[in-house]
């Protein structure tokens, strides 16, 4: 079975803050197993 691997994510911006959960569900519901979540800032 094929597996889809996002390999570019920013999880952690500001944008996703209310609705990670569900960003995530989606991200599963649509056939990903897994994701890089990259670097957003110095910080992260």
């Amino acid at each position: 079975m094929m597996e889809f691997i996002d390999s570019h994510v920013h999880l952690m911006d500001r944008k996703y803050n209310r609705d990670l959960p569900q960003v995530l569900a989606n991200a599963r519901e649509a056939g990903l197993t897994a994701m890089v979540n990259v670097g957003y800032d110095v910080a992260s």
